[in-house]
Parts: structure tokens; C-alpha cells; sequence
């Protein structure tokens, strides 16, 4: 009997085991899968050179001071570029209008190096099988970053240039390239955790919001912006914007760090109280100063960004939290039936 009782308590145990390991914190996805989804970020990468012949771009104009080259395409830009077509701008002053130009001179170098490795990385990915999925998430991460501070960088120098600039003219090679590697990026996330996939990339693109409050034209922040490394910005604006501007930043490399890693609801709970309680720091500064109608008037979507796209994330991160600490006191606890195994392998325990 004892010997029986051991046997069923085994049983019970082990039964417990695989009903725990059943419920995955990640789905196990294939090679094949990966080398897809590199080959797509490749793929965006070298039309994002192109793009320029098919949609309107604008930081080839911004960079040259005239007519887009080549249509505003970057293939043109690099062209240009390596011609001495167009010459390294120099930067006369600490203001943004200024240094924005140099900045995006070397990134289209940078972007010239970017789709030669992101093509290197597309050949490693469908070479070494094991090491596909890192492969793949740094040619992800890659072309993210790279086309993303193009876009955000033209539309920040055109804001300030607005002779030059208007929201009908976004650089749209650039938010192209962006907008497909993100899709790319939520397939892989959501294919590999599910719902929890989905809410990264959805807390990506709210915290992409909070970028655009800075880069709204004819807005009191985007004046501020320009001249913070002045001394024609009071201090305590100076340090909370430019506070603000880091954490914002900051959070946006989390966000896309985010769709690969799995866990750290609470760290993003953190991270976003922490840009909204900046957020707010400096609404107030701006009510001090009685320029809040100003703010909050002129371009009210920029106030609306810079306020509520921290506080959607941050209620989302919450929620998240919540969930993730029920789904795991439903693994830790036993089944149902698995407690009513261990119930009757007592009982036979206690029979003579």
C-alpha cells in the first residue's frame, strides 16, 4: 500500500511539473521564421534608399537648401554627398537650427553603412540557424534606429526651418521605412508572447506620440527646444525640458528594447510615472510664466501629447502588471484536479 501511495504521489508530482512548464512565458518559433522577418528588415532597408523616387521627401532639401536631389531620395543624398556635391554645413551657433544640419550630414552616411550591414545581417541570420533570432532582432533594431532618427530629426528641422517646412511635407521615405520595420517588429512580438507582444509594440508607438510634442510647429516648447543650451531659457525650464527630453528619449529606446525582452511591466510603470510627473513639472513652469495659453492654445495636439501619451502608457503598464501577477499566481497554484489527487493520496495514507 505504501509502495502504491509513493507511486500515485510521484505520479501527482511529476503531473504538477508538466502542468506548470504547459504555460510558456514565450512560444517557441523556428529558424525559418526569423530568417523571413530579416530578410523583410533588409528588404526595407535597401527600398528606404529608394523610396524617394516614389513619395515626397524632405531631408534632402533640408540638408542641400534648395531642391530635393534626385527626387529627395537618400540614394540621391548619398550620391551627392560623396560627389561634394554638398558640402558639410557648418554650425554658427549652440542652437538646434543649427546643429540639425550637421547631424543629419553624417546620418546619411550612417544610413549608407546601415544597409550594407543590415544585408550582412540578413546573410548571417540564414547562415547561422541557431543565432537566427539575434541575428534578426539586430538587423531589426538597426534599421529602427536608423530611420527613425532620420525621420525625427528632418521633421525637427523643418518645424524649426518653417519657411522650409509644413506638415503636408513630412519626410515620408523615412516614416515609411519606420512604419514597416515596426509592423515587422509587432509580428515577431506578438508571434512569440502573444498579448504581451501586442502591449510592447502599443506602448512603442503611444510613447512615439510623446516624441511628436516637441516637433509641432509654432509651439512655445519647440522655441524652448531650440534654445536650451542658452541662456535665453530660465533655468528651471532649461532643466525640466531638458530632463523631460532625456527620459523621453530614453523611454522610446526602452519601448523598441521592449519587443524583445518579456518581462518588466513594473519597470515600465516606473519609467513612464516618471516622464509624466516630468511632463507635468513643466506645465507648470509654463503656467508660472503665464505662457500656458500660448502652450496649450496655438497647437493644443502638441500639449495633448506631451501630457496624456505618458499617462495612456503608464494606466497600460498598470494593467499589464496586474495581469501578469494573476497569471502567475494561477501557475504557482495547483489545479483543481491535481489538489484532489493529493487529497485522496493522503487519505490512503492514513488506512491501516
Amino acid at each position: 500500500m505504501r509502495e502504491k501511495s509513493s507511486a500515485k504521489r510521484n505520479l501527482v508530482s511529476d503531473r504538477t511539473k508538466d502542468e506548470s512548464a504547459a504555460v510558456p512565458s514565450e512560444r517557441p518559433i523556428k529558424a525559418p521564421f526569423y530568417m523571413v522577418c530579416s530578410a523583410l528588415f533588409g528588404v526595407i532597408s535597401l527600398l528606404g534608399l529608394f523610396f524617394g523616387f516614389f513619395m515626397r521627401g524632405s531631408v534632402g532639401a533640408l540638408i542641400a537648401g534648395g531642391e530635393p536631389i534626385l527626387h529627395g531620395s537618400y540614394l540621391g543624398i548619398i550620391v551627392e554627398e560623396l560627389r561634394g556635391s554638398i558640402s558639410l554645413p557648418s554650425a554658427e551657433t549652440v542652437e538646434l537650427v543649427s546643429l540639425l544640419p550637421v547631424f543629419l550630414y553624417f546620418m546619411i552616411f550612417a544610413l549608407a553603412a546601415e544597409v550594407l550591414v543590415s544585408l550582412a545581417l540578413v546573410v548571417l541570420t540564414c547562415a547561422k540557424g541557431k543565432s537566427a533570432r539575434v541575428f534578426c532582432t539586430m538587423n531589426g533594431f538597426l534599421t529602427l534606429f536608423v530611420y527613425g532618427i532620420l525621420c525625427v530629426a528632418g521633421v525637427l528641422l523643418g518645424s524649426l526651418r518653417q519657411e522650409l517646412y509644413s506638415w503636408r511635407q513630412l519626410d515620408l521615405p523615412s516614416l515609411t521605412a519606420v512604419l514597416l520595420s515596426f509592423c515587422v517588429f509587432t509580428a515577431i512580438a506578438v508571434a512569440r508572447r502573444g498579448a504581451r507582444g501586442a502591449v510592447s509594440a502599443l506602448l512603442l508607438l503611444i510613447n512615439a506620440f510623446s516624441v511628436c510634442a516637441f516637433i509641432f510647429p509654432h509651439t512655445p516648447l519647440l522655441s524652448d527646444l531650440n534654445l536650451i543650451a542658452t541662456f535665453e531659457v530660465g533655468t528651471a525650464k532649461r532643466i525640466l525640458m531638458g530632463f523631460l527630453c532625456v527620459v523621453t528619449v530614453a523611454n522610446l529606446i526602452l519601448s523598441v528594447l521592449r519587443l524583445e525582452h518579456p518581462h518588466g511591466a513594473a519597470t515600465d510603470i516606473f519609467r513612464f510615472a516618471v516622464q509624466f510627473a516630468a511632463a507635468l513639472g513643466l506645465t507648470a513652469v509654463y503656467l508660472a510664466e503665464g505662457s500656458a495659453a500660448d502652450f496649450f492654445m496655438d497647437q493644443p495636439m502638441a500639449a495633448v501629447f506631451l501630457l496624456l501619451s505618458p499617462l495612456c502608457a503608464l494606466l497600460i503598464g498598470a494593467f499589464a502588471r496586474t495581469f501578469e501577477r494573476k497569471e502567475e499566481k494561477n501557475r504557482s497554484a495547483p489545479p483543481q484536479a491535481v489538489r484532489t489527487d493529493i487529497a485522496e493520496t493522503a487519505m490512503e495514507e492514513r488506512k491501516p
